[in-house]
Order: C-alpha cells, then structure tokens, then sequence
C-alpha cells in the first residue's frame, strides 16, 4: 500500500510537473512571440509617424508654393525689361559724371532667363577717380533701380587717383 501511495505521488507530481513546464514553455514562446510582434508593431508605426510628418510636411510646401509663386510674380515684375536696359549706359554714366569719374562701359555674354531664373547681361565698366568717389559710385549702384552684381573688381592706383574695371552683371526679365 505504502508503495501504491508512492506511486501515485509520484505520478501526480510528475503529470504536475510536467503541465507546469508545459505552461512555463508556452508562455515563455507566447513572451518571445509578443516581443517581436511588439517590435514590427512599434517599426510600423515609427514608418507612419514618419509618413504622416511626411505628408504634412508636403501641405506646408503647397500652401508656401502659391506664396513663394506671388513672390516671384512680384520679383519678376521688379526686375526690368531687356528692352529697357539699353539705357543703362547712359544711367550708369550719369552716375559716373556726378562723382567726378572718368566712365565706359562695354556690353558683353547675354543669357536669356529661362526655368523662373532671370537673364542677365555682362557689363564692363572703366572707371578712374578718387577711391572715395569710386566707393560712391558702386554704392549709386546698389541703391539704383537695376538690379547689378558687380562680380569683379580691379582697381589700380594711378598718381593721385584709381583706374578700375568693374565686371557685373545687370539682371532682367522678358
């Protein structure tokens, strides 16, 4: 009897130890299985979080697109008319003559505007004077109703004043 006793306990337990490993094992694989899918879960939404700014980022740039195609119409529309920088010459030695300068300009390379970018025109431009009245005369200018890049200058000192050449581009529009 004392042997059928043991037995039975013993059996017992071991069907009891054995559903516990069984159910110790599961859950284990179900902790690892929701652990990756957790992990693809938590990538996925990264991947749409990043969408979604995406997106919104996209609405901004529509809604600043038809802003910045004002601005440009605006800028385009301050910008002269090719046609109308053949009075540039004359303009710019106007300017020349107010600061006691000896001027001439010659016209050079044209690029036609094309793709929202302006054209331009290369000027050259023979100065001589005092340095001062040369500083002057490149300030005139900046503040004139042309919009001029002086790229290039070379000043070279002559007795009591400068000669200089001044490369530039004069932009416009069609």
């Amino acid at each position: 009897m004392h042997n059928t006793f043991r037995s039975r306990l013993i059996y017992g337990l071991s069907i009891t130890g054995g559903i516990v490993i069984f159910i110790m094992a599961v859950v284990l694989y179900l902790g690892l299985d929701i652990r990756e899918k957790t992990d693809v879960i938590a990538q996925a939404q990264g991947e749409i979080l990043s969408r979604i700014s995406q997106v919104s980022d996209l609405g901004k740039l529509k809604g600043q697109e038809k802003e910045a195609q004002v601005a440009l119409l605006k800028l385009n529309s301050a910008l002269p008319q090719r046609d109308s920088l053949f009075g540039v010459s004359r303009d710019l030695g106007v300017f020349a003559e107010t600061r006691n300068l000896a001027f001439g300009s010659k016209f050079g390379e044209e690029v036609a505007p094309k793709d929202g970018k302006p054209g331009f025109i290369k000027v050259e431009m023979n100065i001589a004077g005092s340095y001062d009245n040369i500083i002057g005369f490149l300030k005139d200018i900046e503040t004139s109703s042309y919009f001029i890049n002086p790229f290039s200058l070379d000043l070279t000192k002559q007795g009591v004043g400068y000669t200089g050449v001044i490369n530039s581009e004069i932009f416009f529009s069609n």
